[in-house]
């Protein structure tokens, strides 16, 4: 389908009002599993009603970078919008997704170009993965203080992924990475928790004790898995089933930001 050009009637240096004019929320099988609870009907104004003012500016952001990039499109669709906000900017193939409540953990866009090589790699190589975008410049980009990447739009189908065929993908993108050459960080998912438990004792958020009991755990989980011999390979980190979509092609693999080296049993033990 020809992307329809946006109307040049709305002036540019109201991004508030461009974006707020074409953006809806999803209503189709994606909007069902993704879309905030409650969209309200009508599309601009229900959406903008429940979009948090960080949303709002994040999909500002976005907007602004594949206008930039020479996107011509009719409206922005709300996919998701929870640790990352998904915008589908239709009809392209094109997603923006812009991380939102991962900041405070993870600061600046080396991690997305991490994702970005690994999902290259998966994507050459026949995986069964969400591709990055094809159209127009992946990423990372960065406006207002927000990174992001740019990936392409798969159809979804209206029902659970099969979890057998979820399991032969993975497994299908387990042996895709045996030859990724790229830096993944050593049992990175108990790294990122244990700067997460710090910062939340700093803020006195938890309580001396629950920070030390976490501490113990971590510890004793990442000397158990020091200890079983198992081979530390790449993994996708966060192998659950909200991580793959059921497509009309079957279960494909998505969200590779928390790639590591580790286990496949890791992987496993997320799917189970």
């Amino acid at each position: 389908m020809t992307p329809i050009r946006p109307r040049r009637s709305l002036c540019r240096s109201d991004p508030v009002r461009r974006v707020r004019d074409r953006v809806h929320s999803s209503h189709g099988s994606v909007g069902r599993r993704w879309a905030q609870s409650g969209p309200a009907p009508g599309g601009s104004a229900g959406v903008e009603a429940v979009l948090k003012p960080t949303s709002q500016r994040a999909l500002h952001a976005a907007t602004e970078v594949v206008e930039d990039l020479g996107l011509s499109f009719q409206d922005a669709t709300v996919l998701r919008n929870q640790s990352n906000l998904l915008v589908h900017f239709r009809p392209t193939p094109v997603v923006a997704r812009v991380a939102t409540g991962t900041v405070p953990v993870r600061q600046g866009s080396a991690w997305l170009a991490r994702e970005l090589a690994i999902s290259r790699h998966l994507s050459a190589a026949g995986a069964p993965v969400v591709p990055p975008s094809g159209l127009l410049p992946p990423g990372p980009h960065s406006r207002d203080g927000f990174d992001m990447t740019l990936w392409e739009y798969l159809s979804e189908l209206d029902e659970p992924v099969d979890p057998r065929g979820a399991g032969r993908a993975l497994r299908a993108c387990h042996e895709a990475l045996d030859d990724f050459e790229g830096d993944l960080p050593v049992l990175g998912a108990l790294e990122e928790a244990a700067r997460i438990v710090s910062r939340l004792s700093q803020e006195g958020t938890l309580s001396s004790d629950d920070c030390q009991m976490l501490r113990r755990a971590s510890e004793s989980s990442i000397r158990r898995i020091e200890e079983s011999g198992l081979p530390m390979r790449p993994v996708h980190g966060d192998a659950n089933l909200s991580n793959a979509l059921s497509t009309p092609a079957g279960p494909v693999w998505t969200d590779w930001e928390d790639a590591f080296e580790g286990p496949r049993e890791w992987d496993l033990a997320c799917l189970v």
